[in-house]
């Protein structure tokens, strides 16, 4: 099971913590930013306090609101940028493929004005990732490696991306090995403790079916953190891998 959408569960939990209050009223690069400022803050507490998925639900009519606001200002592209964003939380927090396409649409807009704003690239790549994960998608998983190359052309040493561009190779239908491994290895060199790296090794070794191999990458992860999201699931595959049940 593809698990990038559990790895952004921290910014979704900061969209859920607010109530949705942010997305809804407060689109401003400020506010954005001050959101990013208090994720490490709000992460524990968001981890520790039950999460009310009706108290951060929007309703279709808001959100179909601001993306008209958008569409009749496409030179606006701050908005773009902070429309796009957040509804691309929200679309993840939601699983809501519909949702995390409008973001995309969006931030096209804003990348389309300023290539080389990062994180929009990585917005994009991120969007087309997601949308991959949730319909099972190959050319969306190309499209992300896209971006997610546009993003790496700025900034070549940010492993979180590099592993993401090279996971992008294992879930296609015509998946390269070979390439995903050279990419991953090299996030791994960048970032030796990246979680994202090493749970993505994992995930194609056992893909392979590469049982010895996926262990000592997931061995390395339980040691960096017994929690990992999705651990748990890959070391079933593992063990199921290893330990196949005789009919």
């Amino acid at each position: 099971m593809n698990s990038k959408i559990l790895w952004i569960s921290i910014l979704a939990a900061v969209v859920s913590f607010f109530g949705g209050f942010y997305l809804a009223n407060s689109l401003n690069g400020d506010e954005l930013l001050k959101l990013r400022a208090e994720n490490e803050q709000l992460k524990k507490v968001a981890g520790a306090a039950p999460q009310n998925d009706s108290d951060a639900a929007l309703s279709d009519e808001e959100i179909r609101q601001k993306i008209a606001e958008a569409d009749q200002n496409p030179g606006n592209v701050s908005y773009q940028r902070n429309l796009g964003m957040a509804l691309l939380s929200y679309g993840v927090m939601k699983q809501n493929a519909g949702l995390i396409a409008e973001s995309a649409r969006l931030l096209k807009r804003a990348h389309a004005s300023d290539p080389q704003d990062f994180d929009v690239a990585v917005g994009l790549g991120n969007a087309f990732y997601d949308i991959g994960s949730l319909k099972n998608d190959s050319e969306s998983f190309e499209k992300a490696r896209e971006y997610y190359a546009k993003a790496l052309a700025l900034k070549p040493d940010d492993a979180a991306v590099r592993a993401d561009f090279g996971s992008t190779f294992v879930f296609v239908d015509q998946p390269d090995y070979e390439r995903a491994s050279k990419e991953l290895e090299r996030a791994l060199q960048l970032a030796p403790k990246n979680e994202r790296a090493l749970l993505l090794m994992a995930q194609m070794l056992v893909k392979q079916n590469n049982a010895t191999e996926a262990e000592k990458y997931l061995a390395r992860l339980r040691e960096i953190d017994p929690k990992a999201p999705t651990l748990g699931e890959l070391t079933a595959q593992l063990a199921q891998q290893t330990n196949p049940v005789q009919k």
